[in-house]
């Protein structure tokens, strides 16, 4: 299921944009669902196989919510859908590093992690962006991926340097990338939709299609915040892979 898509123009996923995206991440074995908390939001995301299995990820989370963050998704919507990745992802990130710099000043910043998937080779390159919410479910545990800790966000500082960080996945296991409007959503006890259940409900279904378990996740999340309102966008996107590789 996929909903309310950061990567439409205004931030609902109305119309061939929001179908679009969604067979992209379905063609790559994936799946995806992004929710705003404020009718049009700063959660994006997008999928791109930029030649013959290679395939570029990004989620991005922009600070703020509503209109101003939804201008910023459609700026980063634009620029992926033009620029050619077989040049590389690190010079598009140093673009848009730039872009937003130069235009709002450090005032917006924009935490993201770009995947890099080959299939000939099964290894991911990752670049994450002060995101930090990578995890890869694998024989019934959650487990977060480490990524390079000294990049900063987007849009903070004009001499970003970004780097990468190289795993290989099993075939088993799930690629879960989320922004942190998914855990830190409460319901009406104050309690925080926690990862422990989240891996509760994969373990349940982990031999699913991956749409199967975005969905059971969906209708998790929502009896669990129950008549509380979202505290900000939610996103999250799963995926699995095909290749017989390990873990570096």
């Amino acid at each position: 299921m996929v909903n309310d898509l950061g990567g439409s123009v205004d931030g609902t996923g109305t119309g061939s944009a929001a179908e679009d995206v969604a067979n992209e991440i379905r063609a790559a074995g994936g799946e995806a669902s992004s929710h705003t908390a404020k009718g049009v939001g700063g959660d994006f995301y997008k999928v791109i196989q930029y030649e013959r299995g290679r395939w570029l990820v990004a989620l991005c989370d922009v600070s703020g919510k509503g209109v101003a963050a939804s201008i910023i998704t459609s700026v980063l919507w634009g620029m992926m859908s033009i620029y050619d990745f077989r040049n590389g992802m690190l010079p598009f990130i140093r673009q848009v590093n730039s872009y937003l710099v130069r235009t709002f000043e450090t005032e917006k910043f924009v935490t993201a992690v770009f995947l890099d998937y080959d299939e000939a080779t099964g290894e991911v390159s990752v670049c994450d962006l002060g995101h930090s919410h990578l995890f890869l479910f694998r024989q019934g545990q959650m487990r977060t991926i480490r990524t390079n800790q000294n990049n900063l966000p987007l849009g903070i500082s004009p001499d970003l340097d970004p780097r990468t960080d190289t795993f290989r996945p099993r075939p088993s296991d799930l690629l879960f990338v989320i922004t942190d409007g998914l855990i830190e959503q409460a319901n009406l006890e104050g309690e925080e939709y926690s990862l422990s259940r989240i891996a509760a409900l994969f373990g349940g279904h982990q031999s699913a299609p991956v749409e199967t378990i975005s969905d059971r996740l969906l209708e998790d999340f929502n009896r669990f915040r129950g008549r509380r309102p979202l505290g900000d966008d939610v996103t999250w996107a799963l995926m699995r892979f095909a290749r017989q590789t390990v873990i570096l």
